[in-house]
C-alpha cells in the first residue's frame, strides 16, 4: 500500500478557509492515531512513565494551479481547488472541489475529508503495516 508523503491545496487564487486553517496548523495536518489516543504507556530505560502518542503530521503547502508541476497539473485538470496527495512518484486528488466546499471550517472536517480521499485511491498514513 502506498503511503502519503505530503500534501497539495492547490487553488486559483483566494486560499479561502482551507488557506487559513493551512496557516492556523503551521503548514501541517496532523492525524491521530484511531481509537482512544493513547497509543502505549511503558517505562523507559530509566523507569520513568512514558505516553507515546503515534501522531502522524503531514506537511502541507498551497499552490496556485499554474505553479503546479506537470504531473500535478495532469492529476488536477479542471478539478481546483482540491487537495492533491503525493507518494514517491504517484499524485492523486484526494479532496475535490465539491468535497473542499463542505469543509464546516475545521481541521477535524477537513482530516476526514484527507482521510477519506486516502481510502478511496487505496493509500495509507504511515508503513507500518
Amino acid at each position: 500500500m502506498a503511503r502519503l508523503e505530503r500534501l497539495t491545496y492547490v487553488h486559483d487564487g483566494s486560499q479561502g478557509t482551507i488557506g487559513a486553517l493551512i496557516v492556523e496548523a503551521r503548514g501541517h495536518v496532523r492525524f491521530g492515531a484511531d481509537g482512544s489516543g493513547l497509543i502505549e504507556i511503558g517505562d523507559n530505560a530509566a523507569g520513568a512513565r512514558v505516553v507515546e502518542s503515534r501522531e502522524v503530521a503531514v506537511r502541507i503547502v498551497a499552490m496556485l494551479r499554474s505553479q503546479l508541476p506537470p504531473e500535478g497539473a495532469s492529476a488536477v485538470q479542471d478539478e481546483v481547488p482540491c487537495i492533491l496527495g503525493h507518494s514517491g512518484d504517484e499524485v492523486a486528488v484526494l479532496v475535490s472541489p465539491r468535497s473542499l466546499a463542505r469543509v464546516s471550517g475545521g481541521m477535524s472536517d477537513l482530516r476526514g475529508k484527507i482521510k477519506f480521499g486516502l481510502a478511496r485511491v487505496g493509500w495509507d498514513l504511515t508503513s507500518d503495516h
